[in-house]
């Protein structure tokens, strides 16, 4: 029973029968409703979820649930389509009681009273809770017509049936409590990949597994593994089904097309819950090593008989910002702190177990809270079959003190080469090394220099570093920059109190401030002091680009009729992209402007086939691809 409510009265979900055939189903109460799939078998998070069709034959059912003067219907939906306002269900009482939910707001018809929903995001699953609380003179309210999907022809208004997904729905006899309506919202939520907003999740005894509170920085895109009895919820594998495509997919054991499919064991009471910070879904440009990750974290809550767990991971790429560097692989960072901060000392790298070459990148045998803190955070990272994982500590120009850098490499073939070179002096450092165990590099100072690791297959691994003193931040600024069309680059390197900046131009000039104004290419050298100690960086800036488009591609193509497309365009700067489509003869079709960016998806279908042309424009720069449809 969901969340292990009781007072439930009608609850249609999808059941199978031994052949494999399957139904939605009224699983409470003495009637015996059953509504098969048909042909057009849909699943929503590996579940099997019914589908309305256009044209369907409507579900009027003559509902017998006892005394409804306190209720609770909770519903789940996905609609099709978000152009027309669509019922998802109405009820008629004997009292002339008639309420209707559609897919844009909660209507009492009888009192003509409207509740509108407004919503960031259309189009994915949507969980709705409608509260009914009578006054005793309305008892003869013990039973009525339910309607799923349409509304009553004598009504006249313009509501069109419901055309979509209707995985569940379920009607209580009573107006259940906040933490009552939290265990079955966790249920659902959990089963279709629903994010519950500023919500804990509890599990059918009511005790918490994913602590709003705690893990408000990751509450987006929530999704999880879960077994709890009580409720017979039992998912084995999920992604979350606020995106179109999910990025991630989890799965204990292995993968499978469907969640019944799953063999692997999940113990009871046994959760995996996993939220993300809403970053982008790009790696910074940074050419230091401290920070290399993709800019989008995730949060692995814990909680049960999970440490010997094994799951696998699958990896849409193309959600990344990445247009670029296809020579590059992704690697998989675990903090077992929980912290986020990826530290040396707790922080795990996992190869994918498939080529880069896919799409789908896949990490297997994954474990989750190894060291009982209850939570990870994991991220990826770039690099290619060959990392070091970092670990610096500053000098100290006050104390005069060196300082020191710890490395461990991951992936590629031992022996293992290492070259430690200083960009200003050319002196350099070099051994090798038979085993991954942790090198160190001493008596680092303040300067630029450069990491070379080579293993036994020529694989190689490169990294840059800007090494300050620990009495001077390290400056934000990269180390190389373009120009601009028309316009000067400007440059700020304040943050730290107290420091006195000089930058030193191509042609030698001096300018003794934080920010400086660049119109000519060329390097750039800043300066920074404080109380006697000094550091220094050097920055490249270079020449406008020709085109403000970087990078763009457009997949499938081509493709069938009523296939969807995406078009990835990734600019120079951010700015204004307008994205046209004619037909063959110069006809506009289709128009999107979005505002400015530097990163782009358009998502579209063309039902007609033939010949289209896709025109792209960036401020003046204008390029145009072709588009067949078959």
């Amino acid at each position: 029973m969901p969340g292990g409510v009781d007072g439930l009265k009608t609850w249609f979900c999808a059941q199978a029968d031994q052949e494999g055939n399957y139904y939605w189903q009224n699983r409470v109460g003495d009637q015996e409703e059953i509504f098969p799939f048909g042909t057009d078998l849909r699943w929503l998070n590996y579940n099997p979820a019914f589908s309305f069709a256009e044209g369907q034959s409507p579900m009027t059912l003559s509902l017998v649930a006892g005394d409804l003067t306190q209720a609770t219907f909770i519903s789940l939906h996905q609609a099709q389509d978000t152009f027309l306002e669509r019922s998802v269900w109405s009820f008629e009482a004997p009292n002339e009681q008639h309420v209707l939910l559609s897919t844009e707001r909660m209507a009492d018809l009888a009192k003509g009273k409207f509740l509108n929903f407004i919503d960031a995001k259309k189009g994915g699953p949507r969980l709705n809770t409608y509260y009914q609380h009578l006054p005793p003179a309305s008892k003869s309210a013990t039973g009525g017509t339910l309607r799923l999907g349409h509304i009553s022809s004598t009504l006249g208004i313009p509501v069109s049936s419901f055309s979509g997904l209707f995985p569940e729905f379920l009607i209580y006899n009573k107006v259940l409590s906040r933490k009552e309506q939290l265990r079955v919202n966790s249920y659902l939520a959990i089963k279709y990949g629903i994010t519950l907003q500023k919500s804990d999740y509890l599990n059918a005894e009511g005790k918490i597994i994913w602590h709003e509170k705690n893990n408000r920085a990751y509450s987006h895109r929530i999704a999880g593994i879960a077994r709890d009895d009580i409720s017979g919820l039992l998912q084995k594998q999920a992604a979350s089904q606020q995106d179109a495509a999910p990025i991630w997919r989890i799965a204990v054991g292995a993968m499978r097309d469907h969640n019944a499919q799953n063999e692997a064991s999940l113990p009871p009471a046994t959760f995996l819950l996993w939220g993300d910070d809403n970053g982008r879904l790009r790696f910074p440009r940074i050419e230091k090593a401290e920070k290399p990750y993709l800019e989008r974290k995730w949060l692995m809550a814990a909680t049960g008989d999970h440490q010997h767990l094994s799951t696998q991971l699958k990896l849409d790429l193309t959600q990344l910002e990445v247009l670029t560097h296809p020579e590059k692989q992704v690697w998989l960072l675990i903090d077992r702190s929980g912290s986020g901060d990826f530290g040396f000392t707790h922080t795990e790298y996992y190869k994918a177990s498939n080529t880069s070459q896919s799409a789908e990148v896949v990490f297997d045998q994954i474990a989750w809270d190894t060291d009982g803190s209850g939570t990870d955070v994991f991220t990826l990272q770039e690099g290619t079959d060959l990392l070091a994982q970092i670990d610096l500590q500053l000098p100290s120009c006050s104390l005069q003190k060196e300082g020191q850098l710890q490395l461990k490499v991951h992936g590629g073939v031992a022996p293992f080469h290492f070259e430690w070179y200083n960009l200003e002096t050319k002196a350099k450092v070099a051994w090798i090394a038979s085993t991954r165990k942790i090198e160190q590099i001493a008596a680092i100072e303040a300067g630029e220099f450069r990491l070379t690791i080579k293993d036994a297959k020529q694989n190689e691994y490169q990294q840059l570093f800007s090494i300050n003193s620990e009495e001077v931040a390290a400056t934000e600024l990269l180390a190389s920059y373009q120009l601009k069309t028309n316009e000067p680059l400007v440059l700020n390197a304040a943050g730290q109190a107290g420091i006195q900046y000089r930058w030193l131009t191509p042609s030698g000039q001096s300018l003794y401030s934080s920010q400086i104004e660049i119109e000519a290419v060329g390097d750039y050298q800043l300066e920074m002091e404080l109380n006697g100690c000094v550091s220094s960086k050097k920055i490249s800036v270079l020449a406008a680009a020709k085109s403000a488009f970087k990078a763009f591609n457009l997949y499938p193509n081509p493709l069938a009729a009523g296939e969807s497309f995406e078009l990835r365009v990734q600019l120079e700067e951010s700015r204004p992209l307008g994205v046209q489509i004619l037909d063959n003869l110069g006809r506009l079709i289709h128009e999107q402007v979005y505002p400015s960016y530097d990163f782009f998806r358009y998502r579209n279908k063309l039902i007609r086939p033939g010949t289209y042309h896709l025109r792209l424009q960036a401020g003046k720069d204008v390029r145009s691809m072709k588009l067949v449809v078959q």
